[in-house]
Parts: structure tokens; sequence; C-alpha cells
């Protein structure tokens, strides 16, 4: 008789196992989840500081190209791709580390960003000249698109001669 509950209660017990796995799978799916947030968090780091290096070093390199490009003097035609590549890579390494502030969900440093990118970036000759970079920034995705608005305000602020549009 006890042989007899038991059978009939299998289909049960196998449910309730069934769900313990179940809920086991979801709880390692989480902690994957939480591990892969964790890598991008580290990777988005890793470019930010790896990009501000290799800005710097190129500015270095091409020290008197920078400035002429950058005080907006003329170029001839091999320091005018030199400096469109220097340019690039400073308002790319500007997406880095806005991407890296992201990901590390610091409100203030994001708001540093933006600020920054319509004061000290934004006012750049290479924001001024070059306004497709603004746009590869914002092929990155969505959350660049508070980055690119302030990079154009302040492009089109100082093109009206300090009015805005």
């Amino acid at each position: 008789m006890k042989n007899l509950a038991l059978l009939k209660n299998a289909p049960n017990f196998a449910v309730i196992l069934s769900l313990l796995l179940v809920a086991f799978e979801l709880n390692q799916n989480q902690q994957s989840l939480l591990e892969s947030n964790n890598l991008a968090r580290i990777q988005a780091a890793n470019n930010a500081f790896v990009g501000s290096t290799a800005v710097r070093q190129q500015q270095l390199e091409n020290i008197e190209v920078w400035v002429k490009g950058s005080k907006m003097e003329s170029l001839d035609e091999t320091e005018e791709a030199v400096f469109r590549i220097l340019c690039g890579s400073y308002i790319f390494n500007l997406g880095n580390l806005y991407e890296a502030d992201f990901y590390s969900g610091n409100t203030e440093k994001i708001n540093s960003r933006i600020y920054q990118a319509g004061t000290l970036w934004g006012q750049s000759t290479c924001n001024k000249v070059y306004p497709e970079l603004r746009e590869s920034i914002r092929t990155r995705g969505e959350m660049y698109l508070p980055l690119v608005m302030a990079l154009e305000e302040a492009a089109n602020h100082d093109s009206n001669g300090g009015a805005q549009n």
C-alpha cells in the first residue's frame, strides 16, 4: 500500500525535482549575466585607458601638426591627413571615456563628460572642422546621444558667433 502511494506521487516528485533544477539553472544564468556585465565594464575601462594613452602618444609624436591644426593654420596635404587621424582618435577617445563612465553607472562622471563635450571637446578644432566624427560616435549606439548632442550644440554655438540655434 505504501509503495502504491509512492508510485502515485512519483510524478509530483518529478515536477518538484524539475522545478529545483530550473531554479538552479536560472541562478547559474544570473551569475553568468553578472559576470558578463563586470567584464563589459572592465573592457570599457580598459578601452578608455588604452585610448587615452594612444591619443596622447599620437599627439606628442605629431605635436607640430597638432598645434598647427588646432590653431586652424594652413596644413599641407600630408599634415591635413595626419591632423584628421589625430582628430578622429581624439573624438573617438571621448566616446570610449563616456562608455566607461556609462557602464560604471557613475552619473557624476557621465555628466562631467557631457559638460566637457560641450566646452573643451566641443569647441575644439576637431569638432568644428570634421563634423562626420560626431556622426561616428552617434553610430555606436543610442547611449551616446547626449554626448553627440553636446558636441553638436557646441559646434553650432561657436559657428553662429555664440548664438544657439
